[in-house]
C-alpha cells in the first residue's frame, strides 16, 4: 500500500463557548490515498466543514496529526511548519 496522500490522525477540534466546551470534531481519523475521492456527509452542525478545513489547517485541530503527501504539518498541538513555509510550499492542499 503506498503512502497515503492526505493522513489525518487522532483529530479533535474542540471550541469554548463562554464556559462550555464544544466538541466540533472528536478522534477523527482517516487516510487517502491519491486518486481516491471521498464525500463527507452528515447532519448540520456534525463537524464536516470544521474537519475539512483541517486538512488545509485554515482550522488548526485542538489534538491530532494532520500528514500531507508525506510532511507533517501539525502534530503535537502545533502547526510544524512556518506560515511562510505553508505558503512556499502551497500550503498542505497544494
Amino acid at each position: 500500500m503506498a503512502n497515503p496522500i492526505i493522513d489525518l490522525q487522532d483529530i479533535d477540534v474542540t471550541f469554548k463557548q463562554g464556559k462550555e466546551v464544544v466538541h466540533a470534531v472528536k478522534d477523527v481519523s482517516l487516510s487517502i490515498e491519491k486518486g481516491d475521492i471521498y464525500g463527507i456527509v452528515g447532519y448540520s452542525g456534525a463537524g464536516k466543514s470544521t474537519l475539512v478545513r483541517t486538512i488545509n489547517l485554515l482550522q488548526k485541530p485542538t489534538d491530532g496529526t494532520v500528514t500531507i503527501d508525506g510532511d507533517v504539518f501539525f502534530k503535537d498541538h502545533q502547526q510544524q511548519l512556518s506560515n511562510k513555509e505553508l505558503q512556499k510550499n502551497g500550503g498542505p492542499s497544494g
